[in-house]
C-alpha cells in the first residue's frame, strides 16, 4: 500500500514522483517509493516496498514480547512474529540469518537477517559509498559493511568550535568554515546556487558571523552590505566592528 505522504504528493502535483515502483529486492530499493513517506517506516517484504504507520502520540501499551519465542503462536514460528512489541501472525521474512538462504533474493549473497527481514547491502565499505548510503552522506562518520550492512563508523574528532579549525589550518580566521559533528566543513551556506553570484555574501544577521567566521565570534563583527540574492532571501558581509 502506498503511504499517505505518497498520495498527497501525487495530487498537489509534486514533479518527482513519476515511474516509482514498489517492487524490490531490498530495502535499499524502497527509496523512490519512500522519498515521500514522513508519517511511516518503509521497507522491502517478499519483494514489495511497504510502509508501517509510526506511532508519535497515545499511551504506548505494554509489550506483549520482546522476541517471538514470548508469544503463543511460538511453535509456528514461520508465522509468529514479534513486531513492535505485538505478536502477529503476518508473515515476515525471517527470524535469523540462516532463514534468509532459502530467499531467492539471497542466492550467492550472505543476507543478514534485520528487523525480520533479509537484507544485503555492501561487500566492502566502498560499495555503500556507491550506494550512497546515510554514512556516505553523514558529516563526521565514514562507511564500514559489516555483516553485509553498511554502517558509519565515527571519524577522528577535529574540533569543538571553529577556532580549533583555524590552528589545524583547515580555513582561516575570516573565511566562512563550521565545525559540524566535530568536523571541520564548509559552512551550509556555502552550498546555496546563489553563492556562485555572490561569493562574499555569509550572513544574514550577527548570528551567521559568530557561526562561521571565526574572527567575528562572541559578536565582533556586524552584517552589512545586504542584497537581494533569492525572491525572498537576502544576504550580507561580516564586517569586523571598529575600536575593538
Amino acid at each position: 500500500m502506498i503511504s499517505l505522504s505518497i498520495i498527497f504528493a501525487v495530487l498537489c502535483g509534486a514533479s518527482a514522483v513519476p515511474n516509482i515502483t514498489d517492487k524490490c529486492q531490498f530495502t535499499s530499493d524502497c527509496r523512490d517509493f519512500c522519498r515521500y513517506t514522513s508519517d511511516a517506516a518503509c521497507y522491502c517484504r517478499f519483494g514489495t516496498c511497504i510502509t508501517v504507520l509510526l506511532q508519535f502520540w497515545g499511551k504506548k501499551a505494554t509489550p506483549q514480547c520482546k522476541n517471538f519465542s514470548d508469544c503463543d503462536c511460538r511453535k509456528t514460528p514461520k508465522t509468529c512474529f514479534c513486531k513492535n512489541g505485538k505478536c502477529t501472525k503476518e508473515k515476515w521474512e525471517c527470524h535469523k540469518n540462516a532463514d534468509c538462504k532459502a530467499m531467492k533474493k539471497c542466492s550467492g549473497k550472505e543476507c543478514t537477517c534485520k528487523g525480520n527481514l533479509c537484507e544485503y547491502e555492501c561487500a566492502t565499505a566502498q560499495d555503500c559509498v556507491k550506494g550512497d548510503f546515510y554514512c556516505a552522506r553523514s558529516i563526521g562518520e565514514k562507511c564500514g559493511c559489516k555483516e553485509h550492512l553498511c554502517t558509519g563508523i565515527q571519524l577522528p574528532k577535529q574540533c569543538e568550535e571553529i577556532s580549533d579549525c583555524v590552528k589545524l589550518g583547515k580555513c582561516t580566521g575570516d573565511a566562512p568554515c563550521a565545525c559540524t559533528s566535530n568536523q571541520c566543513v564548509d559552512p551550509y551556506y556555502v552550498e546555496y546556487k546563489w553563492r556562485k553570484d555572490h561569493p562574499t555574501k555569509n550572513c544574514q544577521d550577527v548570528e551567521d558571523c559568530n557561526y562561521s567566521i571565526a574572527n567575528c565570534q562572541n559578536d565582533k563583527c556586524t552584517c552589512e552590505k545586504m542584497v537581494k540574492v533569492e525572491e525572498n532571501s537576502s544576504w550580507g558581509e561580516c564586517t569586523p566592528k571598529q575600536n575593538i
